[in-house]
């Protein structure tokens, strides 16, 4: 970690006070010290690299009185799916979701500014879990933090994209402490546009109409058992300045979902409906994942996995990137065209499949070279499995709801091949999508995990995660992330770009988030060195196919005459 660039890092002191929501910032005497813009990786060497400030949590218990701060009083419990997380996870893959928030404005967001605005917005009070650790005593359950909330401020990536990129790679890589902390904030702030994360055209725009302007950059990172993605997500939102119409456009939302008072012969028919469809749906939902199990072909990149790590001198930690697709009205648009019901996730699923068969084919190509008589590689994959994380809550927090673990998943076979036309791919996709996701699917392995953290072993927990996973025979794991459709501010700076990266199963080597944000469309991956060495490269296929369908799409637009938002 000594080896990136050196920083200025000052942790900030967040303590909880052990009662009713107390938080206490302390805001002075704190002595910068020189060290790396990723110390704060490193526990072990924690306290070389920045000051602590004395703030004290609770009084100390007299002698013979029971302690302020009993932690077996405090002691809360742990999500079924935060749990699982926590026990399944490997030493090379841990899972620790990762993200970063670009902001632009006329001055530096520091961790003081963070620390502030924390304090501000009362978040110990929305989120307490932010001021908890795992227990080390007590299996399955969270404990107050007493010691500190990681925040520290580090020198701005020097070198365009690179430097943020290794920065991720290590928050995705680099196991957490969760009996110290189940999360950290790194806050750098430079010159507008010089770390990469803010995309070249808003840079363009803001220094025509701000031409001093600096951007800060929140590179966030926090484990599974605290929260979800989109949990994180969604409190970060409360952080916001624009925290409360968000809480009020999700109350009028849920207000409208529910419509009218029902009677009781409505309810019960409605209940009736729901319980046919659960029934119904896991049988259909059973036998097609069974039908994956038995009559899929394996997953491609673990065929090639032996071959791809003896030609790649790269082999451990990650590749990673970041990119703005497209205005969201456009790929709706590109969905409306290709179908009444084929939605923008189908588009950018269909993008995914895309740039999977195109890695496939440069590997295959490169290798034949050495391994000319090789069967593996003359093997053609028509379909390929991918695993669709789903949240339970439809993606937000409602009214009055803590961060917490509320994730399901599903699996679908989806095209392999690159030569198909992009609009009969995306159609296939759409079929089968469309097929799995009105199953109770996602709330079935949701259940599972319930059941295997309440009644196995750890060592069984590990075999079963890492077994499901492997025989699905999935190579791509794909999440969504819906975002305010306008945009937001943290203390008066305008959040300008954001990207979310997933931690990878095992066995899983590729990664894709799909982000909407503020009208855009944006995307990362995640994934192993051996099996995309060049994601940069990865999202440039992917923008190759949508381009392909953004100009079916015109086309038929212009044939019919048509209006069109491109």
């Amino acid at each position: 970690m000594a080896s990136f660039i050196a920083s200025s890092t000052v942790r900030r002191f967040v303590s909880s006070s052990g009662f009713a929501g107390g938080v206490l910032v302390a805001a002075a005497g704190v002595v910068a010290s020189i060290s790396s813009p990723l110390s704060w990786l490193d526990d072990t060497n924690a306290n070389n690299y920045s000051t602590k400030v004395s703030c004290q949590a609770a009084p100390s218990a007299s002698p013979g009185t029971k302690s302020a701060l009993d932690k077996s009083t405090l002691r809360t419990r742990m999500t079924c799916v935060g749990r699982f997380s926590l026990e399944s996870e490997t030493s090379t893959n841990p899972s620790i979701p990762t993200f970063f928030v670009a902001l632009a404005g006329n001055k530096p967001f520091t961790a003081h500014s963070f620390a502030q605005l924390w304090k501000d917005r009362g978040m110990q009070d929305l989120h307490p879990r932010f001021h908890h650790v795992v227990s080390p005593t007590h299996v399955g359950y969270f404990e107050p933090n007493t010691e500190e909330l990681d925040i520290q401020d580090a020198l701005p990536p020097m070198i365009y994209r690179n430097d943020l990129k290794h920065r991720i790679q290590a928050c995705l890589t680099h196991p957490l402490n969760v009996n110290d902390a189940l999360w950290q904030v790194q806050i750098s702030s430079g010159i507008l546009g010089s770390s990469g994360a803010i995309p070249g055209n808003k840079v363009e725009l803001l220094r025509q109409e701000f031409p001093y302007f600096k951007e800060s950059i929140l590179l966030f990172r926090g484990h599974h058992a605290l929260a979800d993605g989109v949990s994180l997500t969604a409190a970060f939102g409360d952080l916001c300045d624009e925290a409360q119409e968000l809480r009020d456009a999700v109350h009028h939302e849920v207000k409208r979902r529910m419509g009218r008072n029902k009677t009781i012969l409505q309810r019960l028919q409605l209940y009736l409906k729901r319980l046919v469809w659960f029934l119904h749906g896991s049988v259909q939902a059973t036998l097609h994942h069974v039908y994956l199990l038995l009559f899929t072909p394996n997953n491609p990149f673990s065929e090639l996995q032996d071959l791809l790590q003896t030609e790649i001198n790269q082999t451990d930690g990650r590749t990673v990137s970041w990119c703005d697709a497209a205005p969201l009205n456009q790929v709706k648009q590109v969905a409306k065209s290709m179908g009444k019901s084929v939605t923008i996730n189908d588009v950018m699923v269909s993008c995914v499949t895309y740039a999977v068969a195109k890695q496939l084919e440069f590997h295959k190509t490169r290798l034949q070279a050495t391994h000319p008589d090789n069967a593996i590689l003359k093997r053609v994959h028509n379909t390929i499995n991918v695993v669709i994380p789903v949240h339970l809550g439809g993606g937000v927090l409602l009214p009055g709801q803590s961060v917490g673990n509320n994730l399901g998943a599903f699996c679908a076979q989806v095209p392999g091949e690159g030569t198909i036309g992009a609009e009969v791919r995306l159609q296939h996709v759409h079929e089968s999508l469309h097929t799995v996701k009105n199953t109770p699917a996602p709330l079935l392995s949701y259940m599972l995990a319930r059941v295997a953290t309440s009644c196995f072993p750890i060592s069984l927990k590990q075999w079963l995660f890492t077994s499901a996973i492997t025989q699905s025979h999935a190579c791509v794991a794909i999440t969504n992330n819906r975002g305010s459709p306008r945009e937001l501010h943290l203390d008066g700076q305008a959040i300008v770009s954001m990207a979310g990266f997933l931690p990878l199963p095992p066995s899983i080597p590729i990664g894709v988030s799909i982000t909407s944000y503020n009208g855009e469309i944006s995307l990362s991956v995640t994934a192993e060195p051996w099996a995309v060495p060049d994601s940069d490269l990865f999202l440039k296929w992917m923008l190759e196919e949508y381009a392909r369908l953004e100009k079916i799409t015109k086309a038929e637009e212009k044939t019919k005459g048509g209006r069109t938002y491109f």
